[in-house]
């Protein structure tokens, strides 16, 4: 699991790597997890244990909407993109998805639980480390507007890694028992001040969603820890978004008058493009509506891509897989408002936040995050694992 959520980042360890060292995104972005995904095959081989994986619905609505994205290639009008963007699909979402549930399947629970605390831990040391670089570096990736991020990349990724690190870093510092809260409290801040940096506020809004999943469905009764980790998380969070807001002038004015430029609807460049790109994606739903475009085509015709996963999918592959990838995100949505407990409860909000950063930002094949937090919820489901554990 270490290996899986380190491959699950590979743009970024990329990014990292190759800033110094000029290595191609093939070779680590890409390469890295297959690397991965052979070295879970042979240890699992060399440990004798069985290869057959009893995957469920879920699992062959994953592999349905690859062979889905792989039909289209025959209706693109540019196949070789098809065909090249069904592929990273494949090794970026659906080979996540069916890696983690053949890791967990067939293990007692002690394991699996153990697995999903591994996965969540090196995902926050994670953006610790990559964030922390991002901020030495200094490099943004807007000469307009501060928009840290690592390498020449979008921050929009960094931003995602930064938020989900930071719902993990606030589950462990109040509704968990972790025994190094102090840790995790002074870590908080820092990683809240990258994500302030990155200045996307889909990742922004991801987070407070995600949060309020956790504050609205915390069932068990508050400790005099959590009220202190609650004191000691807004005494801490107040001084750092007052600072960071008060050293850019462009910084206030991005976070702040786009919010209240959606809340009038009064929309600036930014909204006004998605507002477009959503629009032309129901146009060319509208005149392809069964089979669509052709994956990753929109961009032939269009803009690059809409904008929102369920568009994308209705504009690229029409209404069959619009409703293959809407029936597997309905089964995330049910088994989160029915499992809120425990780990379930932090799974459930990171597949939140990536659910609503899927509808605002990048394009499909870019959403592993969401793939993998839905994988472990939906595994955790099948296999009735008992995730009200505390880490």
């Amino acid at each position: 699991m270490w290996g899986l959520a380190i491959a699950a980042n590979a743009f970024l360890v990329n990014a990292v790597i190759g800033n110094s060292s000029g290595i191609s995104f093939a070779l680590v972005g890409v390469g890295g997890p297959i690397i991965c995904f052979i070295m879970i095959l042979i240890n699992r081989f060399y440990n004798k244990e069985t290869f057959i994986t009893p995957y469920k619905l879920d699992a062959y609505l994953v592999l349905s909407f690859f062979i889905i994205s792989i039909g289209s290639v025959f209706f693109a009008y540019n196949e070789k993109l098809s065909l090249e963007i069904s592929i990273r699909f494949l090794v970026f979402c659906a080979s996540f998805y069916l890696c983690i549930q053949f890791v967990l399947y067939n293990k007692s629970a002690e394991y699996r639980i153990l697995a999903i605390k591994d996965f969540l831990l090196m995902t926050l040391t994670l953006g610790v480390l990559i964030g922390g670089y991002a901020l030495l570096k200094g490099n943004s990736a807007s000469e307009y507007v501060t928009r840290l991020t690592v390498g020449n990349v979008t921050a929009i990724p960094l931003s995602i890694l930064v938020g989900q690190s930071l719902l993990i870093a606030i589950y462990l510092a109040i509704f968990s028992k972790f025994k190094n809260k102090i840790l995790i409290i002074l870590i908080i801040p820092l990683l809240f001040y990258i994500l302030m940096l990155t200045n996307t506020r889909s990742t922004i809004i991801g987070l407070c969603l995600g949060l309020l999943f956790l504050f609205m469905f915390y069932k068990e009764k508050l400790t005099r820890g959590t009220y202190l980790g609650l004191i000691a998380f807004f005494v801490v969070i107040i001084p750092v978004v007052t600072i960071v807001l008060s050293t850019s002038d462009a910084l206030f004015s991005r976070s702040f008058s786009g919010f209240s430029r959606i809340a009038t609807g009064e929309f600036g460049e930014s909204e006004g493009d998605r507002l477009i790109a959503w629009g032309y994606a129901w146009h060319a739903f509208s005149n392809n509506t069964f089979w669509g475009l052709g994956t990753g085509n929109f961009g032939q015709h269009y803009i690059a891509y809409p904008h929102n996963m369920f568009l994308e999918v209705l504009s690229e592959n029409g209404l069959l897989g619009f409703f293959v990838i809407s029936f597997l995100i309905a089964l995330g949505i049910r088994a989160t408002v029915t499992n809120r407990q425990g780990l379930f409860l932090l799974i459930g909000a990171l597949f939140i936040f990536s659910l609503f950063v899927a509808q605002v930002s990048l394009t499909m094949w870019m959403h592993k995050s969401l793939f993998i937090w839905l994988s472990i919820l939906l595994v955790s489901n099948h296999q009735k694992v008992n995730l009200n554990k505390q880490i």
